[in-house]
């Protein structure tokens, strides 16, 4: 069997756990979503309404709050890759790596984390740090069911910043 090849664009979507990303290519593509692992992490490509999607997972937070400042309190701080800071986040190191990989032949970003203030916030990093906020969208949805998978990526929205920001404060105040 002939392994499955990345089309030269696409539309990346960035899951929240590799679990997620397999359900979302299920229902997007069917029994035509092919997986192929790059540096041992999966990654399913699908064709849905004549577009060309990468999918693909976070492991949750890739990113965390760092800063070089003793003491309290602390006023200055920067997102940082979350396994050089965590020595418990060292297998996130491989995601964000295949996540950069990904972003540089995108055409378009969909965080498709999991509806919430952290999932909002994990896709929105990603997006900023390795692609373009200004090329992005959110899929909406409750369960990762086919039908409310389909119903999202039909009526993708504007990011949620207002809940980025909310997981951003939540992260600044930890």
């Amino acid at each position: 069997m002939q392994r499955p090849v990345l089309p030269r664009s696409y539309v990346l979507v960035i899951a929240e756990k590799p679990r997620a990303a397999q359900k979302i290519a299920q229902a997007l593509g069917g029994c035509f979503a092919k997986m192929l692992r790059i540096r041992g992490i999966p990654v399913w490509l699908v064709k849905w309404r004549g577009q060309d999607y990468v999918i693909a997972s976070a492991a949750g937070h890739l990113y965390a709050l760092h800063t070089d400042e003793k003491g309290y309190p602390v006023f200055s701080f920067r997102w940082v890759p979350r396994y050089l800071v965590d020595n418990n986040a060292k297998h996130t190191k491989r995601f964000l790596e295949v996540l950069k990989a990904l972003s540089k032949n995108a055409i378009l970003y969909v965080n498709a984390c999991d509806y919430d203030i952290e999932g909002s916030l994990i896709g929105y990093l990603i997006i900023e740090h390795l692609g373009d906020t200004r090329r992005a969208k959110r899929a909406r949805f409750s369960s990762l069911t086919a039908q409310e998978v389909i119903r999202a990526f039909t009526n993708l929205t504007s990011l949620d910043m207002n809940m980025v920001e909310a997981g951003y404060c939540r992260h600044a105040l930890d």
